[in-house]
C-alpha cells in the first residue's frame, strides 16, 4: 500500500478484500491500483493507512478512520457480521468503510496487527478492537468497554494516556 499525494495505492494479496477494490476484485492484485472510493463516498485525502495481515485502516486528514478486509474477532471495529441471503456469514468488508464509533473522534494514528487494530486521537487516547483488545492494553490502567459484539471479541477499548 502506498499514498501519494493524499491518494491511496494498493497491490498484492486480496483473500480477504483487504486490498478495498470489492467483491468482484481479483485474489492477487500485481500492479499499483488507485482505490477510488470509501463507501461510495469518493476518496478524501488520506492521511495514513496501516495494513494488518488481512484487514487495513486508514485515517483520513480530517481524523475520519475507515477499515476493510477481513474482520474475524472484530479487528475492522463495525460490531457485525454481513449475511449472504441469511445463511453464510461474513465479517468481511470488500470496500473501505468508516467506523462509526468515531464519528466524534478525531484519530490521528493508527495501527492494524494480526486480530487487532488501534486507533489514537486527538487527545491522545488509545482505542484498541479486535481479539482480546482488553489483553492487548501496555497499562494496568481500567479500560472503559464500548459494546462491539459479545464480550470475547469485537470489543473497543479505551485508556487514556
Amino acid at each position: 500500500m502506498g499514498k501519494v499525494d493524499g491518494e491511496l495505492y494498493i497491490w498484492g494479496k486480496n483473500s480477504n478484500g483487504q486490498l478495498g477494490l470489492g467483491k468482484k476484485a481479483a485474489k492477487v492484485v500485481p500492479a499499483l491500483t488507485k482505490i477510488e472510493c470509501f463507501s461510495g463516498i469518493c476518496i478524501k485525502l488520506v492521511k495514513l493507512a496501516a495494513l494488518g495481515s488481512e484487514h487495513s485502516v486508514a485515517v483520513t486528514d480530517e481524523g475520519e478512520v475507515l477499515s476493510w478486509g477481513g474482520g474475524g474477532s472484530g479487528r475492522l471495529g463495525h460490531g457485525h457480521e454481513s449475511s449472504i441471503l441469511g445463511f453464510l456469514s461474513s465479517s468481511s468488508e470488500y470496500t473501505p468503510r468508516l467506523i462509526k464509533e468515531f464519528e466524534k473522534v478525531k484519530v490521528k494514528n493508527a495501527a492494524a496487527g494480526l486480530l487487532h487494530s488501534v486507533c489514537i486521537d486527538e487527545k491522545g487516547c488509545v482505542f484498541i478492537f479486535g481479539e482480546r483488545a482488553a489483553d492487548k492494553m501496555v497499562s494496568s490502567r481500567i479500560c472503559n468497554l464500548i459494546g462491539f459484539g459479545n464480550h470475547s471479541s469485537g470489543h473497543l477499548c479505551r485508556l487514556f494516556l
